[in-house]
Order: C-alpha cells, then sequence, then structure tokens
C-alpha cells in the first residue's frame, strides 16, 4: 500500500494527504468553525495547534503503516477540513469515513463531493469491502451526505458518539464494494 496515490483532485478541490503544510490552515478553519463542530466532534474540547500537529504525525504514520488515511481538503489552495478513514480492518477488509469542512463552505456539496472521490479511492486502492460511516441523529447534514451516496442505514448505536457538549446517539450506514454509489465528484 505504500505506493498509494496521496492526491484526489475532483471537480472543485483537491485532496492531498493531510501533512504539516495543511497545520496553519486547519488551525483557522478549526478556530471559526468551532461552534458548529463541538456538537458533534470531542476532540475539539482539547483542541490546540500543538494536538493538531501531533494528529497529522499520527495521520502521517497511519498512511506508512497502512492503517488509516487522511486527507486535507483543500480549496483555493487552503486546507478548509479533512476526510479520512480509519478503524481499518485488515481481516475484515472494512475502514470508517469520517469528516470536517469549514463551516463558511458547509452546505455546499464540498464534503459530498470529497467523501464520493475517498469511496471511490478505498474501493479501488485499498480492495475494502464495507465502509462504514457514522452520523448523528440529529447531524442532518452527515445523513445527507451518506444517503446521497448510497450508504444504506444499518442501525442505530445509542450513544454511540461523543461531542463537547456529551454523548449523542449515531446512526451507522454502511456501503459494500457492490453496492450501487453515486460518483459525485
Amino acid at each position: 500500500m505504500s505506493q498509494l496515490p496521496r492526491t484526489i483532485k475532483t471537480s472543485r478541490q483537491t485532496l492531498e494527504a493531510i501533512d504539516l503544510n495543511h497545520a496553519e490552515d486547519l488551525d483557522r478553519a478549526v478556530e471559526v468553525s468551532r461552534s458548529n463542530l463541538e456538537r458533534w466532534l470531542a476532540w475539539i474540547e482539547d483542541y490546540s495547534s500543538a494536538n493538531e500537529r501531533a494528529f497529522i504525525a499520527r495521520a502521517s504514520e497511519g498512511w506508512d503503516r497502512g492503517e488509516e488515511w487522511v486527507f486535507a481538503l483543500v480549496v483555493d489552495g487552503e486546507a478548509v477540513g479533512t476526510i479520512g478513514l480509519d478503524m481499518y480492518n485488515k481481516v475484515l477488509n472494512r475502514a470508517e469515513i469520517g469528516y470536517w469542512v469549514r463551516a463558511d463552505l458547509a452546505g455546499r456539496g464540498l464534503v459530498t463531493e470529497a467523501a464520493s472521490a475517498v469511496v471511490h479511492w478505498a474501493f479501488a486502492n485499498l480492495g475494502l469491502h464495507r465502509i462504514e460511516l457514522h452520523a448523528g441523529t440529529e447531524n442532518v447534514a452527515s445523513v445527507r451526505v451518506a444517503q446521497k451516496l448510497g450508504f444504506r442505514r444499518e442501525g442505530l448505536l445509542r450513544d454511540g458518539s461523543k461531542g463537547s457538549f456529551g454523548y449523542y446517539d449515531v446512526y451507522v450506514f454502511g456501503l459494500l464494494e457492490n453496492d450501487p454509489r453515486a460518483s459525485l465528484y
């Protein structure tokens, strides 16, 4: 897996394997998006530039180990969010997709476009059989991403995730390599 493509181009953005060159842009993106992200992402509570850089270092190591693949969403030369696959299970050939985008760019279809590209990339390059997506039951935008891409809602995890305000229920969506899916990039 060391020869994996580390860049994906879509119609409106470039997805680049995350590295320290993205850190300052992502710091700014988190700061202006904090109120939008904190409900869904527990890491916002302890966010700092140092923690961001440690995350980037771990994500880079994940690429090298073939265990996780995190991309920076780059729009007009600026990193504005992340999307990636983690929770990889080699035996079962599955991983979980997760993402966030700067608040002022939310609702424009950038995450759907990026997720479509990453799903295609993952099935083509990683040999995955299954990709899971967990979305808060009240996170309408994330649920719509899953639906637009052809993920099937398979269940509910009570208190399945945590944001800054506590635990919340999540829907579990799944997409198999042979399921029909949209190419929206």
